[in-house]
């Protein structure tokens, strides 16, 4: 019989062990699925040589979760959509359909047209402008020599986060 905890990689040896099972639980919350993820991965962790390649799975997993859902969110609709406005809760989350918003064209407007034609390009010239404000980062700024106007470089306000990029292969 198959493990259902591991989709969608199969167990082999010198595996991880990560439970993918829904925990029995009557309600879910953010806190107790935090608290469960620091319990499983301080037991993965501990000892890890290879912390890289638990890292990828866990976002082919997330991916696979998310694929999962879409396969599945029609028939969710359909029966979230039996209980009305209100919606039903399942293990303790609310489950409500609601529409996204209206997407609108106004480009039969003239005036509209022309507003955003100029938005756009004052917009390119802020980018332009922005670029050569980070450029100056680190020194004193720059004097145009044809206007003579000083141009400060840019304040870094946060120096931003590190990330990991995993891009998943479409094939």
């Amino acid at each position: 019989m198959e493990n259902v905890n591991d989709l969608p990689f199969p167990e082999t040896e010198g595996s991880y062990n990560i439970s993918l099972s829904l925990m029995k639980q009557e309600e879910y919350s953010k806190d107790l699925l935090k608290i469960q993820a620091i319990k499983e991965m301080s037991a993965v962790v501990e000892g890890l040589t290879e912390p890289t390649e638990v890292y990828a799975k866990l976002k082919a997993i997330s991916h696979f979760i998310d694929e999962c859902i879409n396969v599945i969110k029609e028939d969710v609709i359909t029966e979230v959509e039996k209980y009305g406005k209100e919606g039903v809760k399942a293990c303790g989350i609310p489950l409500v359909v609601k529409n996204s918003g209206k997407k609108y064209s106004y480009e039969d407007n003239d005036d509209w047209v022309e507003l955003d034609d100029k938005i756009k390009d004052l917009t390119e010239k802020r980018k332009d402008i922005e670029s050569k404000m980070k450029a100056l980062v680190g020194t004193a700024g720059y004097v145009d020599g044809n206007t003579g106007e000083m141009l400060a470089p840019a304040k870094v306000i946060s120096e931003g986060k590190t990330i990991v990029q995993a891009t998943i292969p479409k094939k």
